[in-house]
């Protein structure tokens, strides 16, 4: 058996060349973060956060947020302490006249100086807008602290508390000067707001005017 010849090379033909791949082209490129892989978490996306606590309170009242039963009886004694002051006003209105007209006539008397004519007349006239003007404004004041008592206000049981100390004093001046009736419903008047304020300052009573210090803004 004989051998083929070996063909020589001319030159022409080249020998087999391996081609350096390009990088990108046909081999496996690195993975981009974010593409096919998982991401690393995003805080507050799709994590639960933790609620931030705020060290001053929710605003809301500490105390019981119903009404205890003595500030419902201390707003209802209120109340009828102004309705009471105000029917008060309107007798003296009706009433007061000839008491006052004689005050000053004895004053004139004292004086040696005679009677204005139509005086008394005035002084009923006076006596009518006055009785009712302080009949509209006692009610108006008397309200002014019941509403905001029975809703827990602090303010309006101080408030409150500087009228029934201010009525006191009156019972030291003439209440009975424009007749027995009218000296009698004004002293169950400052009687009643007095104990009114009382009951609201009961031990019991003073978580309900207590508040918690509202949030700051940070």
């Amino acid at each position: 058996m004989s051998t083929p010849p070996v063909q020589p090379s001319n030159g022409n033909e080249s020998a087999p060349s391996t081609t350096v791949p390009q990088y990108g082209q046909g081999t496996p490129q690195a993975p981009v973060y974010g593409q096919g892989t998982p991401q690393a978490p995003v805080y507050g996306q799709g994590t639960p956060q933790a609620p931030y606590a705020s060290p001053y309170g929710s605003g809301e009242p500490t105390g019981p947020q119903t009404i205890p039963a003595q500030v419902e009886l201390s707003f209802k004694m209120i109340l009828a302490a102004g309705i009471l002051s105000a029917i008060s006003s309107l007798v003296l209105a009706f009433t007061g006249a000839p008491y006052l007209t004689q005050i000053f006539e004895e004053a004139f008397a004292a004086q040696d100086q005679p009677v204005p004519a139509n005086f008394s007349t005035g002084i009923a006239g006076t006596m009518m807008i006055g009785g009712i003007v302080g009949a509209i404004m006692s009610l108006g004041l008397y309200a002014l602290v019941a509403f905001p008592v029975r809703k827990g206000k602090n303010w309006a049981r101080i408030l409150g508390t500087v009228f029934a100390v201010i009525s006191v004093f009156s019972l030291f001046t003439g209440l009975f000067a424009f007749g027995a009736l009218y000296g009698l419903m004004q002293v169950i008047v400052i009687l009643l707001g007095i104990a009114a304020m009382v009951l609201l300052y009961l031990k019991p009573n003073a978580p309900y005017f207590s508040k918690a210090p509202r949030i700051i803004n940070q």
